[in-house]
């Protein structure tokens, strides 16, 4: 079924950890951003994973580009032949290791329809799919495993800012007041972050009251920064590491467009 939302996937790369801590190599994610909001979906409680082989992975185990083709072509099917036999919902892949997972959240009806589906998605060589169900009805999988973390979701956003700066003649090497907001439960935690930002070099404001219980306290700041060469992601990082374990939420950056000479 076509999801009761807009679907807006996006694509990030991090490294996985095993619980011991260990690393696990890179994973490639592609994520449908907008399912977040609407999540869980009641009427579709069981997660399906199916798995393939690459056939030529990369050496970090990821897609090598001289399969893109036959991957885009598979995952088409897949999600095509999932979406019409058993009504599920995509949200997403994973390549890692030299495999791909799909993931689809499906109505409990489709339960029994799984023991069918090699025949459900009929010819996918030469890949050979694997899977398996589980009951995820809060579907924990997505927003815990699958749904970037806090320094992840920032660098993505970025991503996205900096292409819109660009396109508007940007110089992106030329410092510039860059403005920040971050939210916090609290006056006093929002003071503690206040105080650690002003020591790491930061302008801040006053702390703004809410203007409601449930509304957060909002904690205005900025400095002078350029924007080239990894510095946005270095300076969420700075913030992050500031903000989150005040239980606080950085709210982004906004900063004024420096254009080059004519």
């Amino acid at each position: 079924m076509p999801p009761p939302w807009q679907p807006s996937f996006d694509v990030y790369v991090t490294r996985l950890a095993a619980d011991e801590g260990e690393d696990e190599g890179a994973a490639s994610f592609v994520l449908d951003m907008a399912a977040l909001e609407h999540a869980p979906l009641a009427t579709h409680p069981l997660r399906l994973q199916i798995r393939v082989a690459l056939q030529s992975p990369g050496e970090d185990g990821l897609r090598d580009p001289t399969e893109a083709e036959s991957l885009g072509n598979l995952e088409n099917g897949i999600v095509e032949a999932i979406d019409q036999a058993i009504d599920g919902v995509y949200v997403g892949r994973w390549v890692h290791d030299g495999t791909t997972t799909y993931v689809f959240y499906l109505p409990t009806a489709a339960a029994d329809a799984i023991e069918d589906l090699p025949d459900i998605l009929g010819s996918t060589h030469p890949y050979e799919p694997e899977w398996l169900t589980d009951p995820d009805p809060e579907w924990s999988f997505y927003a815990e495993f699958m749904y970037p973390d806090e320094y992840t979701l920032a660098s993505m956003q970025n991503r996205a800012l900096l292409e819109h700066i660009l396109s508007e003649g940007d110089v992106l090497d030329a410092p510039r007041e860059v403005d920040h907001v971050a939210l916090f439960p609290s006056r006093g935690r929002a003071e503690a972050a206040a105080t650690a930002l002003r020591d790491a070099g930061f302008s801040v404001e006053d702390v703004a009251a809410p203007d409601s219980d449930e509304a957060p306290w909002s904690l205005p700041f900025r400095r002078a920064d350029a924007l080239d060469s990894g510095r946005p992601d270095a300076f969420c990082e700075e913030i992050l590491d500031i903000v989150l374990p005040l239980e606080g939420a950085y709210d982004g950056w906004s900063a004024p467009i420096v254009r080059g000479e004519p």
